[in-house]
């Protein structure tokens, strides 16, 4: 697979809107995390490749009461 890229869309006045190309499963956001943390999430769109990581497993969620 080709190396992960990272678009990233300044318009004026318009939140900043990055991509990522390349990059399956949490490799995606785990790619984005440093702009992210630097500014306010606004929106989140998960592409389909997001779920196309072959070496991930079902995610195991613990809920307390």
């Amino acid at each position: 697979m080709p190396q992960p890229i990272i678009k990233v869309t300044i318009t004026p006045n318009q939140p900043m809107k990055v991509e990522v190309e390349n990059a399956t499963g949490s490799a995606c956001t785990e790619l984005t995390q440093p702009l992210v943390s630097n500014g306010t999430l606004v929106h989140q769109t998960l592409k389909p490749e997001y779920f196309e990581d072959k070496n991930s497993t079902d995610p195991v969620v613990n809920i307390e009461f």
